[in-house]
């Protein structure tokens, strides 16, 4: 069984009020806009950590089709989680006891992380995902 774990920090911009998140990782050569769920595969986020200190709303959003992303148009979006962090310096760990899960059932399934602020400032949300075959 193929099974790979990691760290996912997606980060507001610091000057916008809102948008989509660019997601680091160690195993990306660069940041990216989405997560892409290989064919036969399935994500599952099982921890979630917020830091900052502006008020920031994270969104994780999920796609089963991510092709009109790759001709300019836009992909249709559907909410999956929201995780309100409130505006004081420091940090929230949220440990889920069944994890948010993204099956790769055609290999065009994705997530990305949206974010909102009531004022523009830095946050970051860790994703510490897994991803593996289906069961």
């Amino acid at each position: 069984m193929a099974r790979q774990l990691l760290t996912i920090i997606a980060s507001t911009d610091g000057q916008n009020t809102s948008g989509q998140c660019k997601l680091y990782s160690s195993l990306f050569a660069v940041p990216a806009d989405f997560i892409v769920v290989p064919l036969g595969m399935k994500l599952r986020i099982w921890q979630k950590r917020m830091t900052g200190a502006v008020d920031t709303e994270f969104k994780i959003e999920y796609t089963n089709d991510i092709t009109p992303q790759f001709s300019g148009q836009e992909a249709t979006w559907t909410t999956i989680s929201v995780d309100k962090y409130l505006s004081s310096q420091g940090e929230v760990n949220i440990g889920l006891s069944k994890p948010i899960e993204v099956f790769g059932r055609t290999g065009r399934e994705a997530i990305r992380v949206t974010w909102s602020q009531s004022t523009a400032g830095f946050a970051t949300l860790e994703l510490e995902v897994e991803i593996t075959d289906e069961d």
